[in-house]
């Protein structure tokens, strides 16, 4: 009975939906229930006013999620760029949203913090062949101004022993800058 019933139902359903057969069927089934022309036509107004509002309804959604999450990564970014151990300046955001798209890290911070792990600055060290301080990724740590004590004024030769003193104890600054607090360090001696 139940295939019986499925055929008939499938049988209206493409005389509805033939050209020449639907006028027919419209005016038989107004003629064997009134109002039924009525009734289709809002029930179908009805649907597509349904359909209509549910596409503005997942477009405002849509556009809620994308302001979501733009603010969720503007305050992220404001906070690793805020925190004193990552440092993170505005150039360097790019690099960091790749690394998380290739390794799959879901938190800015955690991003942020194996950026700065695998970009961080090398403390300073003592070159093996001299008593200057290197500091590795900083070309310039200064103007040498600390040196002018060792230089006279009239022009004349620099006092050797001055200079090896005031650059040891230069060396010492940055050492001491670097153990007390790295993230200063790097800022006042390098990048």
């Amino acid at each position: 009975m139940a295939d019986a019933k499925d055929s008939k139902t499938l049988l209206a359903e493409a005389m509805y939906d033939d050209e020449e057969m639907k006028p027919l069927m419209q005016e038989w089934a107004e003629k064997k229930y009134p109002g039924t022309r009525a009734r289709m036509e809002t029930a179908g107004a009805l649907a597509q006013v349904r359909q209509e509002i549910r596409t503005e309804r997942e477009k405002d959604r849509a556009e809620r999620a994308a302001e979501k999450a733009q603010d969720a990564r503007d305050k992220a970014i404001a906070s690793i760029k805020r925190d004193p151990g990552l440092m993170i300046r505005e150039d360097e955001i790019p690099a960091i949203e790749k690394l998380m798209a290739e390794r799959l890290i879901g938190t800015w911070e955690d991003a942020a913090f194996l950026y700065r792990e695998k970009n961080k600055v090398a403390a300073p060290v003592q070159s093996r062949w001299s008593s200057s301080i290197e500091v590795p990724g900083v070309a310039d740590t200064g103007d040498g101004s600390w040196l002018n004590k060792a230089f006279p004024k009239n022009g004349g030769r620099p006092n050797m022993d001055m200079v090896d003193k005031l650059t040891r104890q230069q060396v010492d600054n940055i050492r001491t800058d670097f153990a007390r607090d790295e993230a200063s360090a790097i800022r006042k001696w390098g990048a």
